[in-house]
């Protein structure tokens, strides 16, 4: 992982760390579910943005989120996983149709994980 964008401010006034989730030289893939804990008395997960995620780049397909779950709850698909409870941030995306899965060797962003 690396870290971006250190000190966001919403317009509100928020500060949100961004943290760049990437993938490097991996094998083929066609999706990617993941959890990442944080100590939630020093950060609070807030969002998982795909924007320029390395699954946009399988020809022919379309990209899907299949599960997103902050801090314990399911903000898209059902319900979250035991492991995503409170303190995480778990995404579950994948490409549907076309030629499959990415092409070997696999680098780049899989999302940006953001925390209050």
């Amino acid at each position: 992982m690396s870290v971006t964008d250190v000190s966001t401010q919403t317009p509100g006034g928020q500060v949100q760390l961004r943290v760049a989730v990437e993938i490097a030289n991996s094998s083929a893939i066609n999706g990617f579910d993941i959890i990442l804990t944080a100590n939630s008395a020093v950060l609070k997960p807030f969002d998982a943005d795909i924007s320029g995620t390395v699954l946009t780049t399988i020809s022919g397909s379309t990209l899907q989120i299949l599960r997103k779950c902050i801090d314990g709850l399911p903000k898209v698909g059902g319900s979250c996983p035991a492991q995503a409870g409170a303190g995480t941030l778990e995404l579950a995306a994948s490409a549907q149709g076309g030629v499959g899965v990415t092409t070997a060797p696999t680098f780049g962003l899989l999302f940006t994980a953001v925390f209050n």
